[in-house]
């Protein structure tokens, strides 16, 4: 686009524009350099599978998880029951930076969160569950707000901040060079910028429905008729005439880039289509639920739900503002103090409606945004000065690299992994948002555009004032260079590192309880293998545990122990057990078939249960999966082997039910040979 236009005579104040873009483009590259020596220095130290098993295991596993979804730097699960999660566990975990439990349950990963992520795709099927469990989630009304607001408005940010850029960009052309206002070069761009918040209602509408588990094109319709054009020439006229609908009358206002009108609508929609569902015949329902549902839901929408909804945004837009107007610059400063702590309690989302609300009403946003760029960048600074003052290697690496992040706008791994813990960056990191935030507040930095403020992200500050963009750099500089000193001068406790022999001690401690051996028997007939030899990298690399392997003859599985039934997948195709002395042992029929959804397979016990050796547990038809090209090896894993001495396996055998193929060494015992 720039080659298309003819260049100007740049004017004043564009050299901070050109320094920002050099200094941006040789930021990115030393970044990428030293992002790369990172993740190849953690990546020997991580095993994404076993961390990725490790929090399954922890989190109730594949039957307590309703939904997983990941956002920046966290994996968002909703349980079915918070109550089995082990936070304490999982913060323990190598490679997991923190917990929070509050309208999800998180797991703070960081900058690797997308591996850990796919891997837990690959061990379970949340998508499955997701749809049995719609609607499940439980918690505190606050706690339900904010799930809802996350799921409603995380999806739009990627439209909404692209949008935004794109008005930066069209700014700099008209200010800087020279693009004509009257042009049509200048009218397509300026409405591509526009057409994400004119037609935020449908945007909206499609993300309600996935979070109400609602025909998402029928409530994309809904969205549609608020932004109609006959709808909109009908309210341009309404001053001469009046607007009713069946003698009811129907409130003029604007639902261009209006929020909470959508959401209110299909929140309506969702319960009229389950209502409208269950009485009608099945031999109509394709055609007769969406007719019935659109006739009672567009009325009531224009009638009552939509202005409300107008009326509601406006209020909650009217308050902030006006509070803003009424303090002035200090609520920007506590802004900036407070902003980490509502990211620690995972509850930041809250504030998306507002923001949303502001900028396509106002087209900037003078509190949030702002108070934020002073917030993130202070605590990627924090962890700069950590990483450069710490004589440990390990928190050294860790630091550098959350400072980074933080210093581009995702603040997780600095917030859990270095301030947090260590405390005094903390206040650090709040004595050099105080600092910015006030500038921020006094010289009126507003943001054009909803993103993650960061050093990559200053342009989202572009707007009319001229100078707004230079003030965001100026709090962005302010935020560094006050946080680096504070925490400089504060100081920290260096962590505490534990030689071999201390480690030693405590691993002897934590198995001190456990002396003697424990035999497993069969629990198939077959033909034993070694798990180095099972087609699937999770069993062979003994990521989930060490054991043995099984290609069965017989489609019985009994139990191999005494035990309590602890893990029932829902597609029984797996099932987990717990003997008395705490042994936990994995028997999974097949590989991949989860995929089956619980086909050929036919359970006899249930979450629970007492079972003695030989027990039934699970009947299967072995023919009907492996002609359904499945692998039926099946693998029986001791998921908690790190807790014993050594596990020793019979390979290479023929074995019947209850034939021992499985020896565990406590603490104390030795393999004779």
């Amino acid at each position: 686009m720039l080659l298309l236009i003819q260049a100007r005579p740049i004017k004043d104040g564009i050299e901070i524009y050109h320094f920002w873009w050099v200094f941006f483009i040789s930021f990115r590259k030393w970044l990428v350099l030293k992002q790369h020596d990172y993740k190849m220095k953690r990546s020997k130290n991580m095993n994404f599978q076993k961390l990725a098993a490790d929090i399954l295991k922890n989190v109730g596993g594949n039957e307590n998880i309703i939904s997983l979804v990941h956002c920046a730097t966290r994996l968002r699960f909703t349980l079915k029951n918070v109550s089995k999660a082990n936070g304490e566990k999982i913060k323990e975990l190598p490679g997991v930076i923190g917990v929070v439990n509050k309208a999800q349950f998180q797991v703070v990963i960081g900058n690797d969160v997308a591996f850990v992520y796919n891997e837990l795709i690959k061990l379970g099927d949340f998508k499955k569950e997701e749809s049995e469990n719609s609607g499940k989630f439980k918690g505190n009304i606050f706690e339900r707000l904010i799930d809802v607001i996350t799921g409603i408005f995380q999806p739009l940010i990627a439209a909404i901040a692209a949008a935004g850029m794109l008005k930066a960009v069209l700014l700099i052309l008209t200010n800087y060079f020279g693009l004509s206002k009257d042009g049509q070069n200048y009218q397509i761009i300026n409405f591509v910028a526009d057409a994400a918040f004119y037609f935020l209602p449908i945007l909206i509408a499609h993300s309600t429905a996935v979070k109400f588990k609602t025909n998402q094109y029928l409530a994309m319709a809904v969205g549609a008729l608020l932004v109609h054009p006959t709808l909109t020439a009908m309210f341009a006229a309404a001053a001469e005439t009046p607007i009713h609908f069946l003698g009811l009358p129907i409130t003029v206002v604007t639902y261009s880039g209006s929020v909470i009108p959508s959401i209110l609508a299909v929140i309506f929609m969702s319960y009229v289509e389950r209502v409208v569902l269950k009485i009608t015949p099945k031999s109509i329902r394709l055609f007769f639920v969406p007719l019935v549902t659109l006739m009672i839901v567009a009325p009531v929408t224009l009638i009552v739900l939509g202005p409300l909804g107008v009326f509601i945004g406006n209020a909650i837009s009217g308050v902030i503002i006006q509070l803003y107007s009424l303090i002035g610059w200090p609520m920007v400063t506590f802004m900036a103090i407070v902003l980490p702590f509502f990211v620690m309690f995972g509850i930041h989302k809250v504030f998306i409606p507002y923001m949303v609300q502001a900028l396509a009403s106002q087209g900037v946003e003078m509190l949030i945004l702002p108070a934020y760029l002073a917030s993130n960048i202070a605590q990627g600074a924090a962890s700069l000065a950590v990483s450069l003052k710490t004589k440990d290697s390990n928190l050294k690496q860790l630091s550098f690299s959350a400072g980074i992040s933080g210093l581009c706008g995702v603040t997780e791994p600095a917030l859990y992994g270095v301030s947090l813990k260590l405390k005094r960056p903390m206040l650090g990191a709040m004595i050099g948002s105080a600092a910015a935030g006030t500038y921020a507040g006094i010289t009126g930095v507003a943001a054009s555009t909803l993103a993650g403020p960061g050093l990559p992200t200053l342009p989202i500050f572009i707007n009319e004032n001229p100078t707004g963009f230079m003030n965001a750099c100026i709090t962005a500089a302010i935020s560094i260079i006050v946080t680096f000193i504070a925490t400089w001068l504060l100081g920290f406790k260096e962590p505490i590192v534990k030689n071999k022999e201390n480690n030693k001690q405590e691993e002897d401690t934590k198995l001190k309880h456990l002396f003697g051996k424990t035999i497993l028997g069969s629990p198939l007939e077959g033909e034993a293998i070694s798990l180095r030899n099972v087609a699937d990298e999770v069993f062979a690399k003994e990521i989930m545990g060490k054991g043995v392997a099984i290609i069965p003859i017989s489609e019985e599985v009994v139990a191999p122990i005494k035990a309590e039934v602890t893990t029932l997948f829902p597609t029984n195709h797996a099932i987990g057990l717990t003997s008395e002395e705490g042994l936990e042992i994995l028997i999974h029929i097949g590989l991949d078939t989860v995929n089956l959804g619980g086909k050929y397979f036919e359970t006899f016990v249930k979450v629970g249960d007492k079972v003695q050796p030989g027990d039934k547990l699970i009947k299967f038809d072995r023919k009907a999966i492996i002609k359904d090209g499945f692998d039926i090896t099946t693998p029986i894993i001791v998921t908690n082997s790190d807790q014993y001495f050594e596990i020793l396996s019979c390979e290479n055998k023929k074995v019947i039910p209850n034939e021992p193929i499985i020896t565990i060494l406590k603490n104390g015992e030795h393999k004779i040979e």
